[in-house]
């Protein structure tokens, strides 16, 4: 039997070419579907850079439920676009994705492409910290991959029957199937290819459908669906194991590095009450042996926070200070689970401080307000009242509203409030739900002196209520009216311990007398006699015009109470308009030691997790104090380290 030839012009060249033009679609679906996740995840790289999920995972959303919330979310976004685009294939009769039973593998290739390339995105969002940064990026890198590996796999077809090149062409085809980008693009353009085979060879035999089902494993997509469903459970389970730091990527400390360092004895003791068992009914929380350190760019090692010891107990208001370089970031992230510790653990209430049972217990304040711009203030509190547990939301915001005077923004935008407001915000969101434990890092910073106060005002409320508070700032006068307790940090240790009083008598540099005399300038000189007689160990430190100031040690032995005294009765004889006397200030005290801090702020930037502190000793909050000219003139004399020169361009 004869069967006659199709017509000529069903197999022109013209019609051939015609078919083959659908190799194109895959081009185009890849670039739209590029530019679809790289965009979904620009939120997920916000919420990172800001904070907004450490602030989540503090609050109590472990990753697991984040990353399962954000890839359901993110798969739903991905589909909306496909509903679009199945009708617009029939509408362009785009035969190789639509006819017989291509369009259900179009569909299956679209939902199995979405379910890989969102975790293989995922996995790269901690390299970013820009958005813009992010999206191009990942943009490129999905039509990169997409393109380069696709393109070389079909230049290879022609080769396929050389010897030597088809062992090459079999390996590069199933190795880049680990790719999420060319398993979608090489599906497209197989099923391209295969439609075209159909078409043409169809008016030769009927039943050649049949031997290029899209599904067919040898010259259809099955490999590369099944491929995708993989990379999707193998790339999700890296993105929950690196959050999860089941992997840490930092060295152990060995105790020839770590070494014992001299303590100051508050110190000491404070570490020997920890390390007896006689705290454990008391303290709310404990850290032990806590140490960081980094690996830097060029090998090296520094180690940021060396076994810091400490407890704090209910209703404690315990401050940390120090200044760039000193460790506090580092123990901050370290306590509320942002990175992994090298040595040594916290524990709140007995649990780890970062198990999901103890996470609902702690509030936190970061440096940056984490926050989302496109929620208003009431919303954000409805939202972490929530993640927190809060069961009478409505009456627990009308509460904070009012503790914390939000009437007037609270629905408003976060994008639209000023700083002080976000930062009020901050801190009301950290105590809501009277956690047991809070962490407040700078809690005032940026606001006003109304705001300032009922901050404090709040603050201390929660103290009153039995919660153990860590708060760390650079305002001494914040440190002097919240805490109870305070500790310096120097070079990754605590360098003192104890209430303000007990430093500036422990640390202080003995006393600051300053004296106002009346009439012409033998009645200063009879005066600054006086003073030099009566405590021979006084210094001038300055003298403009008829005022003088001086410094006096403590080693003198003179109570301030004796001064006062010495000077009112001699006040008339030496002509004494007006005159102060002061104890050192808490300022100074943190100057002594912030001459010692070693510069490791360059190196700690170049690490991964370096300190993301951008801290500056020159807070005008609390130099303002006349005595401070004592410590500027002193280094001026002396000369400065870094830090000192900080100080003095004040």
């Amino acid at each position: 039997m004869k069967v006659p030839l199709p017509p000529p012009s069903q197999l022109s060249v013209k019609n051939a070419l015609e078919k083959t033009a659908d190799l194109g679609v895959s081009l185009t679906f890849l670039a739209a579907f590029s530019l679809i996740p790289a965009g979904l995840c620009v939120y997920l790289v916000m919420e990172h850079v800001k904070g907004e999920k450490h602030l989540q995972y503090v609050s109590g959303v472990g990753p697991i439920k984040y990353w399962f919330t954000a890839f359901f979310w993110d798969m739903m976004m991905f589909l909306l676009p496909v509903l679009v685009i199945i009708p617009l294939i029939y509408a362009f009769d785009v035969r190789s994705l639509s006819v017989d039973g291509n369009i259900g593998a179009t569909i299956c290739l679209f939902v199995t492409y979405a379910w890989a390339v969102l975790p293989f995105m995922y996995m790269t969002l901690k390299a970013f910290s820009n958005t813009t940064t992010a999206f191009f990026t990942l943009l490129m890198v999905n039509m990169f991959l997409g393109i380069s590996l696709s393109t070389i796999t079909f230049l290879l077809t022609f080769f396929q029957f050389v010897p030597n090149i088809k062992p090459v062409y079999l390996i590069m085809q199933k190795l880049f199937l680990i790719f999420p980008q060319y398993s979608f693009t090489s599906a497209l353009m197989q099923m391209s290819v295969n439609q075209v085979r159909i078409d043409i060879l169809s008016q030769f035999d009927a039943g050649i459908a049949q031997f290029y089902h899209p599904f067919n494993k040898r010259n259809g997509i099955y490999w590369n669906v099944i491929s995708l469903v993989i990379q999707g459970l193998v790339f999700f389970i890296i993105t929950l194991l690196v959050e999860l730091k089941t992997t840490n990527c930092d060295d152990r400390i060995s105790s020839k590095k770590k070494g014992e360092d001299d303590l100051d004895d508050d110190v000491i003791r404070e570490k020997e009450r920890i390390l007896q068992n006689s705290h454990q009914q008391r303290d709310t929380l404990i850290v032990k042996g806590l140490s960081k350190q980094y690996r830097l760019n060029n090998f090296r090692h520094i180690l940021a926070v060396k076994d810091l010891t400490f407890g704090i107990q209910p209703g404690e208001v315990f401050g940390l200070c120090g200044v760039n370089g000193a460790g506090k970031t580092s123990t901050f992230k370290m306590l509320t689970g942002e990175i992994l510790a090298s040595e040594g653990f916290a524990t709140l209430n007995g649990s780890n401080i970062t198990s999901s049972s103890s996470r609902r217990l702690i509030g936190y304040c970061p440096q940056i307000n984490s926050l989302d711009n496109l929620l208003t203030a009431r919303q954000v509190l409805s939202v972490y009242a929530q993640l927190k547990g809060i069961s009478n939301t409505n009456e627990v915001i009308k509460s904070i509203v009012k503790a914390f005077g939000m009437e007037s923004y609270i629905n408003k935008q976060v994008k639209a409030m000023s700083g002080g407001m976000k930062r009020n915000l901050c801190v009301a969101v950290s105590l809501m739900g009277n956690p047991d434990l809070v962490f407040l890092d700078e809690p005032t910073a940026g606001m006003d002196p109304v705001a300032r106060r009922i901050a404090w005002n709040q603050i201390l409320a929660a103290a009153a209520r039995g919660c153990a508070i860590v708060l760390t700032s650079h305002s001494m006068a914040e440190c002097e009216a919240l805490c109870t307790r305070m500790a310096i940090m120097l070079n990754g240790k605590l360098a003192c311990l104890g209430s303000s009083q007990h430093l500036k008598n422990k640390f202080g540099l003995g006393y600051t007398l300053k004296v106002k005399v009346s009439g012409p300038p033998p009645h200063t000189n009879k005066m600054v006699a006086f003073v030099q007689s009566k405590w021979p160990q006084a210094v001038v430190k300055d003298q403009h015009l008829n005022t003088t100031e001086f410094a006096i040690p403590y080693a003198g032995g003179h109570t301030l109470a004796s001064l006062f005294s010495i000077i009112e009765k001699e006040r008339h004889n030496l002509y004494i308009e007006e005159y102060s006397v002061f104890q050192t200030t808490l300022d100074q005290v943190f100057i002594q030691f912030a001459r010692s801090q070693q510069d490791q702020v360059d190196d700690l930037s170049s690490s991964a997790d370096s300190e993301s502190a951008s801290y500056s000793i020159r807070n005008p909050a609390y130099f303002g104090h006349a005595d401070d000219s004592i410590v500027i003139a002193d280094e001026k004399a002396t000369g400065s380290t870094k830090s000192e020169r900080e100080i003095t361009r004040l």
